[in-house]
C-alpha cells in the first residue's frame, strides 16, 4: 500500500513536472502544491520493492528519491519508475525523507547517521554520525544541512563537505524535521518547547513553552507557525 500510494503521487508529479526536493516540499513545511490536481488521476507505474517504504519521496529533475526499511536509498526515473541506482546505508531508514539539493541527496537512518549521496551515480560523498536514531528529515539552507537526532541535538553540517558547523542541545529527543523561517530553524520539540535556532551560528534566538510533547514540524502562514501536540491541541504562535 505504501508503494502504490507513492506511485499515485508520482502520476500527479509527472503531469506537472514539478520538483518536490524535501519533506513537505519547502523549508517552511507548508506542503502546498500550487499545480491543479487532474480530474482523474491515474497510476503511471508501480515500483515493487521487497521492503516497506515509510519515507516520503523527494522529486528533483525527473528523479524520485526515497528510503526503505532495509536501509536503502532508491533513485527512480520519474517517467518510467525504472531503478537508476540503489545506495545502501548502514541501518534501516524509517520516517526520514530525503532532501535533494545541488546534485546531493541527504537522508538519515535509524543508526543515527546522516548520509550525503551523489544524486547522479548514488555514490557516498560523506556521512555524519549522531548518537541517536534519526527519524526526522534533513533541511538544506544557506550551505548547511540541518538534522535532528534522538540524542537530543539539532545538528548543522556543511552541505558539501559534511564538516560539523554546530550542534544545539535540547532537553529531549528531536523527532520532527526543523522548519525554516527568516534565518531561524524552528523545532517544536519533545521537550515541550518551540525553539528558534539561528542557522548561522546555532545559538537560540528564543523559545516558547508549549507545555506538551510535540512530534510535528511547524508549518508557516505569514508570520504565524502552526503545529499539533500530544495534548490533542493545534497551536498557533505569532513569530
Amino acid at each position: 500500500m505504501k508503494i502504490r500510494a507513492a506511485a499515485t503521487l508520482l502520476a500527479f508529479a509527472c503531469l506537472h513536472a514539478a520538483d518536490w526536493p524535501q519533506f513537505r516540499g519547502v523549508p517552511q513545511m507548508t506542503g502546498v502544491v500550487t499545480a491543479k490536481l487532474p480530474a482523474k488521476p491515474r497510476v503511471l507505474w508501480t515500483f515493487e520493492n521487497a521492503d516497506p517504504i515509510e519515507s516520503s519521496p523527494a522529486i528533483v529533475a525527473g528523479v524520485v528519491y526515497t528510503g526503505t526499511s532495509a536501509g536503502e536509498l532508491l533513485a527512480l526515473d520519474l517517467s518510467t519508475g525504472k531503478l537508476k541506482w540503489r545506495y545502501k546505508a548502514g541501518e534501516a531508514i524509517g520516517e526520514s525523507s530525503p532532501a535533494a539539493v545541488n546534485n546531493i541527496v541527504y537522508i538519515g537512518d535509524l543508526d543515527g547517521t546522516l548520509h550525503a549521496v551523489n544524486a547522479i551515480d548514488g555514490k557516498k560523498l560523506w556521512t555524519l554520525a549522531t548518537k541517536g536514531e534519526i527519524k526526522g528529515s534533513p533541511v538544506v539552507l544557506d550551505g548547511k544541512v540541518l538534522i535532528g537526532s534522538y540524542d537530543g541535538n539539532l545538528y548543522a553540517a556543511d552541505a558539501k563537505t559534511g564538516k560539523l558547523a554546530w550542534t544545539f542541545k535540547t532537553q529531549a529527543q528531536v523527532h520532527a524535521t526543523p522548519s525554516v523561517y527568516n534565518g531561524l530553524a524552528l523545532i517544536s520539540g519533545c521537550d515541550g518547547f518551540l525553539r528558534a535556532i539561528r542557522v548561522t551560528d546555532g545559538k537560540e534566538a528564543w523559545n516558547v513553552s508549549i507545555g506538551a510533547y510535540t512530534g510535528a514540524s511547524p508549518a508557516f502562514a505569514g508570520t504565524n507557525a502552526y503545529f499539533g501536540t500530544f495534548d490533542n491541541q493545534i497551536m498557533g504562535v505569532d513569530l
